[in-house]
């Protein structure tokens, strides 16, 4: 991940102006074309697909059941305190929240923090620790299974365990993660502060000559919809984080640090309400005065390639595969078949890892294996 040697833990150790800023964005410039083109190019390309076969809809489709935690801070809201997290989370430029069903449940940061359980009954993994901490520093009630209550030991030999993954869900609800399920809380929330750049409209996302909507059905052309608008979405953020910061420096502002303080002593909870560029990443540890206690992480690419939940409940890619209709033709032999349409609804999650598909085809004993990984078809 291209992380910059000049981040730090409480801001930036690059000393900023106003040209090595302007010659920052100068470099981005000849990308909104770029970006604007090709949200327009997968718009023509998924409703021309879709008119031609219905069947793609099914491609992929599962519940849009979705969850971020927001990017883009306010300057003049954000502190990093647990305890204003709601008000500082709703004011980022990509809103934090929970859809599940297509329907915006919250936006409420220590509401989705609350509400999260890890699972490992179907992983590689025991679970340890227990019921140490009931609440978050806000009072709200946490499970036994919420990561601050949680460490896992690999177990390989697992008894029907069948995933290097666990189970994380909100709610009880599986869900799934991308930098589109940014523009979908987004525009369902309504809740982006004004800007001459971009807008929330209720059902939609509106951005640089462009209108993301909210779609009926979501599947694999969806996905990949949405993060092709994504890219130009990136960009306005940018161009008005840009113009907020020349006018920063220009009032006389020059703090681009905030010293990082340690407890000396007692038990404190942390969490991180972060994103990466395939969706929701979360931190959560547990310090016992300036000493790491523990430590959990959940990453987009483990959370959507989720085993079953304890209920039976799919995870997101599972499911996606469950719905999807075999479109492929051409094909008389089970050896023949590529296994592309399996290919396009893992792909549309944007995993960051191997993925292999194991095939087995009814009334035969032929099975097949296709990896997928982030360049394609292997």
């Amino acid at each position: 991940y291209p992380n910059s040697e000049s981040i730090v833990p409480g801001g930036m150790a690059l000393e900023l102006d106003r040209e090595r800023l302007d010659a920052f964005v100068a470099k981005l410039t000849p990308f909104k074309a770029y970006a604007v083109r090709t949200a327009r190019l997968w718009d023509d390309v998924f409703d021309f697909l879709s008119a031609c076969d219905p069947g793609y809809r099914d491609l992929g489709r599962r519940p849009a059941n979705l969850v971020d935690f927001g990017q883009w801070d306010d300057e003049d809201s954000y502190d990093g305190s647990y305890a204003r997290c709601d008000e500082w989370g709703e004011r980022r430029w990509s809103t934090p929240g929970a859809v599940i069903g297509g329907e915006l449940v919250t936006t409420s940061l220590a509401e989705l923090n609350c509400g999260m359980e890890v699972f490992v009954d179907n992983s590689f993994y025991d679970s340890g620790r227990g019921t140490a901490h009931r609440s978050d520093p806000l009072g709200n009630p946490i499970g036994a299974q919420h990561p601050w209550n949680q460490s896992v030991r690999s177990n390989p030999q697992k008894e029907g365990a069948y995933s290097w993954a666990a189970s994380l869900v909100w709610e009880r609800n599986v869900f799934e993660v991308g930098c589109y399920a940014r523009l979908y809380v987004s525009a369902l929330a309504k809740k982006m502060r004004p800007s001459a750049r971009m807008a929330s409209t209720g059902r939609s996302l509106v951005f640089d000559e462009l209108e993301w909507r909210v779609p009926e059905t979501w599947n694999a052309f969806e996905r990949n919809r949405a993060r092709a608008y994504s890219l130009a979405f990136n960009l306005a953020v940018l161009g008005e984080c840009h113009a907020r910061a020349q006018k920063l420096l220009c009032s006389g502002a020059t703090q681009l640090r905030t010293a990082l303080r340690l407890p000396a002593a007692g038990l404190s909870l942390g969490a991180g309400f972060g994103g990466a560029g395939r969706g929701m990443l979360a931190h959560w540890a547990v310090l016992d005065g300036a000493q790491l206690d523990n430590y959990q992480i959940a990453i987009p690419s483990r959370i959507n390639g989720a085993p079953r939940s304890p209920w039976g409940q799919p995870g997101a890619i599972e499911e996606a595969l469950l719905n999807t209709r075999i479109v492929e033709a051409g094909f008389k032999h089970p050896e023949e078949l590529l296994g592309i349409d399996i290919v396009r609804a893992i792909q549309s999650f944007d995993p960051c890892m191997p993925c292999k598909a194991e095939i087995a085809f009814t009334g035969t004993n032929f099975t097949q294996s296709r990896e997928v990984t982030s360049d394609g078809l292997i």
